[in-house]
């Protein structure tokens, strides 16, 4: 999944977190379970939503890192490359 959709997600989480906290006592929040609605406690809508904001900011942070490692690869690989070429020149000029 692409970092845009998983900011997506992420904002639209923190948007339903925010639309249960403001709900009245009365208001009742319905699971999607296959084709159909179920009741489901206002505390047990907000524990999944939880965790799924959980789940995708670990996503993400686990993405930031791994790109880093390969920003950081990438970059090393470069200098090698730079270094053999450079190597490379001395040698035809002798």
């Amino acid at each position: 999944m692409s970092g845009s959709a998983e900011n997506l997600q992420v904002a639209c989480s923190q948007q339903e977190l925010m639309s249960l906290d403001n709900e009245n006592g009365e208001a009742t929040v319905y699971k999607l379970v296959g084709p159909t609605l179920i009741k489901q406690d206002k505390l047990e809508a907000r524990a999944a939503v939880d965790r799924r904001l959980e789940y995708i900011t670990r996503l993400l942070d686990e993405t930031d890192k791994k790109m880093e490692e390969l920003e950081k690869s990438g970059e090393e690989q470069r200098k090698k490359l730079l270094e053999y070429q450079a190597k490379q020149a001395q040698q035809q000029q002798q």
